[in-house]
């Protein structure tokens, strides 16, 4: 095990340049760039809505009202 494992090591071993750090770039999305990052999960929660839905209203109508 090397030393920078083991948090031993001198100071200068952790330093790090910043300049070498990646530059964030920042651009609006089109609504259909959106869509297409989002349209599985919209799908997957609306399945799980549908189920839960019935669900609930199974166990509803199948209580008893005494």
């Amino acid at each position: 095990m090397n030393r920078s494992m083991r948090g031993g090591g001198s100071p200068d071993d952790a330093r790090f340049d910043v300049n070498r750090l990646p530059i964030f770039k920042f651009r609006d999305l089109t609504l259909s760039e959106s869509w297409n990052d989002v349209k599985i999960d919209a799908l997957i929660l609306f399945m799980l809505l549908v189920c839960l839905f019935m669900i609930s209203y199974v166990s509803f109508i199948r209580g008893d009202l005494r």
